[in-house]
């Protein structure tokens, strides 16, 4: 855990899923993730996983990053870009797959895709934490 969160580096590959799903379980037990809020984080980050590696993304990085009354979860995905002047619901489209589009429509307050200064994007979602929440030094600023 540094002081912006919780972050793994993923390369693709058989086993991807099974190192992401891990360290998503691992960080919602360092997290003190419980019930509903822990559910809500392994579904949405599930999603937003599957997708980089159906869509045959390169090395990519799990990360979670929380706030005060919310964690977000990212997916930053070096090959993923959005154009221009192209419409924010295209972009967020293309960073996740259809089929996950509802299921993080109902589980987040917010998702979205953001161009990062190292290249790539973050494909991201917060979601609102309902129990004493995660606690670490930064969640407060």
């Amino acid at each position: 855990m540094d002081e912006r969160g919780l972050t793994c580096y993923i390369t693709p590959g058989r086993t991807s899923l099974f190192e992401a799903r891990d360290f998503l379980r691992r960080a919602a037990v360092a997290l003190d993730l419980h019930g509903s809020d822990r559910e809500a984080l392994l579904v949405v980050a599930n999603e937003l996983v599957v997708s980089a590696i159906i869509q045959e993304t390169t090395e990519f990085r799990v990360g979670l990053v929380p706030r005060t009354d919310a964690l977000r979860i990212e997916v930053w995905r070096p090959d993923l870009l959005c154009e221009d002047g192209a419409s924010d619901s295209t972009c967020r489209s293309t960073g996740l797959l259809r089929r996950g589009i509802p299921v993080v429509d109902d589980l987040t307050r917010d998702w979205g895709l953001s161009p990062v200064d190292e290249g790539g994007s973050i494909v991201w979602a917060e979601i609102s934490v309902l129990g004493p929440g995660p606690s670490l030094p930064s969640a407060a600023a």
